[in-house]
C-alpha cells in the first residue's frame, strides 16, 4: 500500500533571504469526497508581513484556479486573528468554522 500526497510549496524571497512560505496540499474534508486545497503551513516574517502575504496568496489562489479546487486558508494562531481574517475576508474568502484549545 502506498500514500501520495500531492501538494505545492510557494516560497517569497527578497534579497536571496526567505519572507514566507504558503504550502498546500489537496485533501478532502472528513464530511464530504470533494477535494480540496488546504494550507499545511502559511507564514510570514514580521518584517515582510503584509507585502509577502499577498504575494503568497495571489500564487496560491492561481493554484487553485488553475486545478480548479476551493482554497481552504486556516488560521491556527490566537495572534492577531482579527486582521487575518479581515484580509481573508477582503479577498473574498469566508469563514466556515472555528477552533477552540481549552487551557
Amino acid at each position: 500500500r502506498r500514500c501520495f500526497v500531492t501538494g505545492k510549496i510557494f516560497l517569497w524571497e527578497r534579497d536571496t533571504k526567505l519572507e514566507g512560505i504558503l504550502a498546500l496540499v489537496r485533501s478532502t474534508p472528513w464530511w464530504s469526497d470533494e477535494e480540496y486545497l488546504l494550507d499545511t503551513a502559511f507564514y510570514v516574517r514580521k518584517e515582510a508581513r503584509g507585502r509577502a502575504a499577498f504575494r503568497l496568496l495571489d500564487a496560491a489562489e492561481a493554484h487553485a484556479k488553475m486545478t480548479k479546487l476551493p482554497l481552504m486558508i486556516s488560521l491556527f494562531t490566537g495572534e492577531d486573528i482579527f486582521r487575518k481574517e479581515l484580509l481573508l475576508a477582503r479577498r473574498g474568502y469566508h469563514k466556515i468554522g472555528s477552533t477552540m484549545v481549552a487551557s
